[in-house]
């Protein structure tokens, strides 16, 4: 669904404010779920945006959801979600869990679960283990064109003191708007419905997938797609 889409780029972006308000009705409305992964962004959303009873009750049914289906990848996402709540006399035993839980083919969540991670040992001032984990997490995202979430976890990097390693991919070429329209490009949506779904008229959406193909250096949506595979 194009909301996902948008709600996981601004997640990518550090904005969890527009990601938990756009990801609540899909949350919260079993009707409008078209996948498992709903609620674990709505966690992260939730979590970071001080929304803690919200990511309370969407963890309680990530559990049911969990039990109930015995989905592997699922226990994964449950795990890292479960990280996130935890205070910081549990949440390392969480966090290296879920890494060790994700099919090594899910590499870009595995990626996401570092992140984390090494966002949390940031804070905790392990700045060492942080930047350990927030590099690892960068070769998954830049392996598998998460562009948005490589650019966060270049930016952690340098914040734990560390530097981009010698090799890594530029900084995203693209902006904001021009990633949005990319990212639900990339997952089928039509002109008429990125416009829709970003208060844009069909043309402005023409015009950024000029510039996102001339950028990019590709010529179709399939091009695109892979780019775009697990961003």
């Amino acid at each position: 669904m194009t909301g996902e889409a948008i709600a996981v780029n601004e997640l990518a972006a550090g904005a969890y404010e527009s990601a938990y308000e756009r990801l609540g009705p899909l949350a919260r409305h079993p009707f409008l779920q078209a996948s498992y992964r709903h609620l674990p962004e709505y966690v992260e959303a939730a979590v970071r945006s001080g929304n803690r009873a919200a990511a309370e009750w969407a963890l309680h049914r990530m559990k049911t959801h969990v039990d109930i289906n015995g989905s592997v990848v699922g226990r994964a996402l449950y795990t890292r979600s479960l990280a996130l709540m935890s205070d910081d006399a549990e949440a390392e035993r969480h966090f290296i869990d879920a890494i060790a839980l994700f099919p090594p083919s899910h590499r870009a969540d595995i990626g996401r679960a570092r992140l984390v991670y090494g966002e949390w040992l940031r804070r905790v001032r392990r700045r060492a283990d942080a930047r350990t984990q927030l590099e690892l997490a960068l070769r998954d995202f830049e392996a598998t064109s998460a562009i948005g979430f490589a650019e966060r976890a270049r930016r952690e990097i340098l914040a734990a003191g560390g530097s981009v390693p010698s090799g890594s991919a530029p900084v995203d070429l693209l902006s904001s708007q021009e990633r949005q329209v990319a990212l639900l490009a990339a997952r089928g949506a039509t002109n008429a419905e990125i416009a829709a779904t970003m208060f844009i008229s069909p043309n402005t959406v023409d015009y950024h997938l000029h510039k996102v193909f001339r950028k990019l250096e590709i010529s179709s949506r399939r091009q695109l797609a892979d780019r775009f595979a697990q961003a």
